[in-house]
């Protein structure tokens, strides 16, 4: 009885190997596509950006002259506009963050991984967003298209539940990839 308190106890068997030793030191492909998948969110996030940032300007220009020469469009171009413009400088925000977070993510930087694992949670908001706008057009309840087309609601719809799908395909990736205890060993 006393035997079995004597042994020596056996060495813990470590949580995860060091890169060198597994697969010949090559770097897993998850981190990679992670890294990749969020370079590509920023890239899309920049396209939005420009594209928004077009028609906010445009809008706006329309607003002002159509307030300096008689009113001869809607009020509301000029808000909506500034709407736009403010929108553009949100997408610009999160296309940067994004870019970043892939960039460092593929050079295998701790920071950047927490760093991407940031904006995996800012993807989870972003989608879920998304979502409630998908929910509420489908519904007929869109604010953005108040007193608009049905059918154009639907559309509408549909186009925010894909993004809000993208984005949340976006978070999970990095979620799994980035937190897995065998993928960790890969980062500075």
């Amino acid at each position: 009885m006393s035997g079995e308190w004597d042994e020596e106890p056996r060495p813990r068997r470590r949580r995860f190997e060091d890169v060198s030793l597994r697969r010949g030191g090559q770097l897993s492909g998850g981190v990679t596509a992670a890294g990749v998948f969020t370079i590509v969110m920023g890239g899309l996030s920049l396209l939005c950006f420009f594209c928004s940032g077009l028609m906010g300007l445009l809008f706006f220009s329309l607003g002002e002259l159509g307030r300096q020469q008689g009113n001869f469009l809607p009020g509301t171009f000029g808000a909506a506009g500034g709407v736009l413009l403010g929108l553009a400088l949100l997408y610009l925000l999160v296309g940067v963050c994004y870019l970043i977070a892939g960039i460092v993510t593929l050079q295998r930087r701790n920071w950047g991984r927490v760093f991407a694992l940031a904006m995996g949670c800012v993807s989870v908001l972003l989608g879920l967003a998304q979502g409630v706008f998908a929910v509420l057009g489908f519904m007929g309840m869109d604010p953005f298209m108040a007193g608009g087309d049905p059918e154009a609601q639907v559309v509408n719809a549909a186009l925010n539940l894909f993004v809000g799908l993208v984005y949340l395909a976006h978070a999970v990736v990095v979620f799994a990839t980035l937190l897995s205890s065998y993928n960790i060993a890969e980062f500075e």
